[in-house]
Formats: C-alpha cells, sequence, structure tokens
C-alpha cells in the first residue's frame, strides 16, 4: 500500500498507517475503520482461524460498539479513499452477514469490529458455509443458462435424433 493515507469513507477522518499481522493498512482514528488493500484483505481472512484467535498482531482491537448514526435499513454507499468511485457493499463470503464496502481495483473497507466478525465467522466453519453457497449458487446458475439454451433452441421431438420434417423428407428421397 505504497500510496499516501487518504479520507475515512465511514466519517471522513483521516486514515492513518497501521501493521496488521504484519501487513500494511490504514486505519481512522476517529471511527476505527480499517482501510485493506484486496491482497491484504485476502492474506487476513485466508489464514486458519481457530475459535476465540486474537487478532493478528498490530490490528488494535475494535472501539466500543455505538449504535449506528444512520437507521440500519438506510443503505449508505461510500467512495474509496483512493479513487473516489462509489464502492460495491458485499456480504463477505455471501452468508456471513458481514456488509464491507469494496472497490474492486484499490481494496475494502471495514468498519469498527468487522474484522473481528469475519474472523469469528471463519472460525466457527463460514468458510465450508460459504463453499456450500457458492455451489447451490453455481448449479442455481447452471440451471438457468440451461433453460435459457432450451427455451432459445428447444428439443427436437423424440424419436426424430434432431431431424426436422425437412431432414426427414430429403432422407427418403432416392
Amino acid at each position: 500500500m505504497s500510496r499516501s493515507p487518504g479520507r475515512c469513507p465511514a466519517c471522513t477522518g483521516d486514515l492513518a498507517p497501521v501493521q496488521a499481522g504484519g501487513e500494511e493498512a490504514l486505519r481512522c482514528p476517529g471511527c476505527g475503520g480499517l482501510w485493506l488493500d484486496p491482497a491484504t484483505l485476502a492474506r487476513l481472512t485466508a489464514e486458519a482461524v481457530e475459535p476465540g484467535a486474537a487478532l493478528p498482531e498490530g490490528v488494535p482491537p475494535s472501539r466500543q460498539w455505538s449504535p449506528p448514526k444512520v437507521r440500519p435499513d438506510e443503505v449508505r454507499y461510500r467512495r474509496c479513499p483512493t479513487c473516489d468511485d462509489v464502492m460495491n457493499r458485499v456480504n463477505f463470503a455471501r452468508v456471513s452477514g458481514v456488509i464491507l464496502d469494496v472497490c474492486r481495483s484499490h481494496g475494502a473497507f471495514l468498519d469498527s469490529g468487522e474484522l473481528e466478525r469475519i474472523r469469528a465467522f471463519l472460525a466457527q466453519g463460514g468458510g465450508r458455509r460459504y463453499q456450500v453457497a457458492r455451489g447451490i449458487a453455481e448449479e442455481r446458475e447452471r440451471e438457468r443458462a440451461r433453460r435459457e439454451r432450451d427455451r432459445r433452441h428447444p428439443a427436437a421431438p423424440i424419436g426424430t435424433d434432431g431431424l426436422d420434417g425437412l431432414d426427414l423428407m430429403l432422407l427418403l428421397l432416392p
């Protein structure tokens, strides 16, 4: 992460460099949010996590939880501190319930406590649940594609081996 710190996507405070599990990250001293580049996020969430495992060295624990300033049902899209584009809201591993703000090019912003929630999810077998959910989603997509293909190109009537009436007539001609 060889760039100057930007503004926090959550509270617009200044992000400050920190070491997180031997990786460079940016933390907001105001709200406790954590900005991670894609490789750092992958490394911090890919390691085997034991139930009750401590956070990686250098990752400060979250601040005391406080109610969000917006209603929970109100969605806020945040801007990437690097490119200022609006980030996508992504459910980590599709089934964790931890919603991250993600810029595909530059990284992800984790609100205070979300890294701990991700690690708890992984420690409780979340990786396996993700694999199951991904398999179900892939199977649904294959089924959708098959239905679409069948809709566009209906199967030949049984017994004709894919030959239509004109093909059958041509076969019968001497």
